[in-house]
């Protein structure tokens, strides 16, 4: 500021360099809050990633469980057919044990 008279003029150089000066504290302030408001988004995504793991982790836990439910049941549904399969041939054993009587009965009796 040049001093004419008492009077204050006001340089070119100086109203040049105030908003220059105001526009450089806004950017500080905004890369601030930038930077503020990115340490916020990274910290959400941070927690966001950790329950996500936990989540598939989670899933991976029932995912094996049910596979051992449906072995189990693959294995239980193997032995029912098994089962199923003696006892059909434990009565074509009966039948042959009852013939095999009949006819040796019938050797006793001669």
């Amino acid at each position: 500021m040049i001093m004419n008279n008492g009077k204050r003029k006001t340089s070119i150089r100086d109203m040049i360099l105030i908003p220059v000066i105001i526009l450089g504290l806004v950017g500080i302030f905004s890369n601030l809050m930038s930077v503020t408001s990115l340490l916020r988004v990274n910290k959400s995504a941070s927690v966001i990633a950790n329950q996500y793991l936990v989540g598939v982790q989670q899933l991976a836990a029932i995912d094996e469980g049910v596979r051992g439910v449906a072995g189990a049941a693959e294995s239980t549904q193997t032995l029912v057919y098994d089962m199923d399969n003696i006892s059909d041939r434990m009565d074509v054993n009966q039948r042959i044990a009852g013939d095999l009587q009949k006819e040796t009965a019938i050797f006793k009796n001669l």
